[in-house]
């Protein structure tokens, strides 16, 4: 988060962010173990996991010559390390912004990896690869401070058997991969998830237990929450938990129901609740003002834009249902025709097609292909309909087309009903001339009533999201 706020945010030079950032974190050692130089008791043991499982870790290290990673999945070469690899070429974020795959993705996961490689100088796989590692000590140390602070202060456990039973705990959740893998063995954006999670509801767990560091615990929350949300934006689903609990620490351990102090109550939650919900809420809108480009990667509330709620809730799938046996046969083949869109238009048109009867048909409607149609404004075949697009037309019974322009419903038009697909959702449909061609692969089907699909359309505000070059999916 500290990146985030001194680098994008304040616009400092990333080298200069990064070393800011670890001479703040020096003084803050150094006066951890001043702290510790005056109040010996509060010295923690060397035997703590967080000093033990580091040291073994870096005797591992040096036995196999240093540290090496492959990045091998998908997603960690288009979102995570291939933007942190980026970050890092371009000499910091802005510059890197306009190549990353995913700008609206949050940084925060992508900051941390390059953290190493800006102090090395130079980006090494292996370096990255030790980020969620740290984190995940830096969890398992936690849980073991939380379980021993609970033997000792609520069961009055003596200290040293406290330590032995929080070692077991900790060592009983890394045998059983609670949490996953102690050193994760990719750098895919989930392990750095499960961690914050994890730490929010142990200390949830632990503010309801102990009264006395509530206001230091809700600060702790609320930095973690801030910091999980630069991770993944779904961190902003457990406000509501985060929510409730301030509720329940306002009622746990207050005053008697009957003392009619339910304004101090009040105040309680309202204050425990801010501390852990604002700095959350101001690193969103500090990343709303970086201008992500809108999307639901940036704020989930894009997913109720009116095209989207059309598509996930869309009438379309009872209109087909409708025409079964009418206009169209009882099994009808449905293809989709779309541009490039933010949500799965083929997994939610196929879930649509399920069966509604209890031991009925698997499915009421097929869903024969899906074309993603999309050309450049000024390409000479824009206003011409792919010979793709006519194959799988002439294989539909039902085309039904997502959103598109205006310029390709005209392509549209001549091999469908209703001139340029405009008609309203709630007009009667009629069949349409189809292309003679059909897809090669498609098996035989009953055709309409004159032997031509019928055209369902979506509303008209149905936002588009163009793409430079036609692709064709399945």
């Amino acid at each position: 988060m500290f990146l985030f706020l001194v680098h994008i945010i304040a616009g400092v030079g990333l080298l200069a962010a990064s070393y800011a950032l670890v001479v703040l974190s020096a003084l803050g050692l150094i006066r951890l173990v001043a702290g510790w130089v005056r109040v010996p008791d509060a010295r923690p043991s060397l035997l703590h996991p967080a000093f033990v499982i580091f040291a073994a870790a870096g005797v591992v290290v040096a036995v196999h010559g240093g540290l090496g990673y492959i990045p091998y999945s998908g997603d960690e070469f288009t979102n995570w390390i291939g933007a942190a690899k980026q970050i890092f070429a371009a000499g910091g974020f802005d510059r890197a912004r306009p190549a990353l795959i995913h700008p609206d993705y949050t940084m925060g996961w992508p900051l941390t990896m390059v953290l190493p490689a800006v102090l090395a100088g130079r980006f090494d796989e292996g370096l990255a690869a030790a980020a969620p590692f740290v984190m995940h000590l830096a969890l398992v140390s936690l849980l073991f401070d939380l379980v021993c602070r609970a033997l000792e202060h609520g069961l009055a456990v003596p200290v040293n058997r406290a330590r032995v039973l929080g070692w077991l705990v900790v060592l009983a959740m890394l045998l059983a991969e609670a949490t996953g893998k102690l050193w994760p063995i990719n750098l895919l954006i989930e392990p750095p998830q499960v961690y914050g999670l994890v730490a929010m509801s142990a200390i949830g767990m632990a503010m309801l237990q102990d009264e006395g560091d509530r206001t230091a615990f809700a600060v702790s929350m609320g930095v973690i929450f801030a910091s999980q949300y630069l991770m993944k934006v779904a961190t902003l689903a457990f406000a509501p938990v985060l929510a409730v609990l301030a509720v329940l620490l306002a009622i746990h351990g207050g005053a008697p129901v009957d003392s009619g102090a339910l304004g101090t109550r009040l105040r309680t939650a309202f204050r425990l609740g801010a501390m852990m919900l604002i700095p959350g809420a101001l690193i969103v809108l500090l990343w709303r003002q970086t201008s992500p480009p809108a999307s639901c990667l940036t704020s989930p509330a894009a997913v109720l834009q009116p095209g989207q709620m059309a598509l996930v809730f869309s009438p379309e799938a009872a209109r087909i249902r409708a025409m079964r046996g009418k206009e169209v046969p009882p099994h009808p083949r449905v293809a989709l025709i779309d541009q490039e869109w933010p949500v799965d238009a083929w997994a939610i048109a196929n879930y649509y097609a399920m069966g509604t009867q209890y031991g009925g048909p698997l499915k009421d409607f097929t869903v024969i292909d899906r074309v993603r149609w999309a050309t450049p404004a000024g390409d000479e075949r824009s206003d011409v309909l792919p010979d793709e697009v006519l194959g799988i037309l002439g294989g539909a019974d039902v085309v039904w087309p997502l959103g598109l322009e205006d310029r390709l419903r005209a392509a549209l038009a001549p091999y469908i009903a209703d001139a340029g697909c405009r008609r309203q959702p709630e007009a009667h449909f009629t069949p349409a001339q189809a292309p003679a061609q059909a897809p090669a692969q498609a098996p035989a089907q009953a055709p309409a009533q004159d032997g031509r699909p019928a055209l369902v359309h979506l509303p008209a505000q149905v936002s588009v999201l163009t793409s430079p070059a036609a692709a064709r999916t399945r």
